[in-house]
């Protein structure tokens, strides 16, 4: 996860079907999330990306037509197509991004570039991607093997009791 490997590679190399490895994957990112965010101080910066609405994986689509991966949506800005997520940092590297409801900011085209690799994310789990995103910006400093080692010591700080179930949910 630290270094972006996707998860069928993921899933060779720790000899795991791709479904664990993706489990695996959100029971971590469930756990960073559950450590929160850090208070911003001082000078802050804001701003908000959108982020096409996902039903992935659904099979019960009522509300609108499925799409095929990549689409875009009919009306820019804020609509009911498209979720909205706010980004901001202080100049000290504290970052926040939560998804609420087109930017020209270096820090949104990073965010946007990273996601992009997912090949869309459903929209119930947007939030630990950036969680993701956060977790590798603070720790950019940091060699491989001391990323790998401080991801998975964040992620076991707080009792955390996601299961599959929770996760299919």
């Amino acid at each position: 996860m630290v270094e972006g490997v996707t998860l069928p590679k993921i899933a060779e190399k720790l000899e795991i079907h791709t479904s664990i490895a993706f489990y695996w994957r959100h029971k971590i990112l469930n756990a960073l999330r559950s450590l929160g965010f850090a208070k911003l101080r001082g000078i802050i910066e804001s701003d908000e990306t959108y982020f096409l609405e996902s039903d992935k994986g659904k099979k019960d689509l009522t509300h609108r037509k499925p799409r095929k991966r990549g689409g875009k949506a009919k009306k820019r800005g804020i609509s009911s197509e498209q979720i909205s997520i706010v980004v901001a940092h202080d100049r000290n590297g504290t970052y926040y991004r939560k998804w609420l409801g087109v930017d020209e900011s270096l820090l949104m085209k990073s965010t946007n570039l990273w996601m992009d690799r997912f090949n869309g994310v459903a929209t119930k789990y947007i939030d630990n991607y950036l969680f993701w995103f956060r977790f590798l910006e603070m720790h950019k400093q940091l060699d491989k093997n001391l990323r790998r080692k401080t991801m998975i010591l964040d992620a076991c700080k707080q009792a955390n009791f996601t299961n599959t179930a929770k996760l299919r949910a």
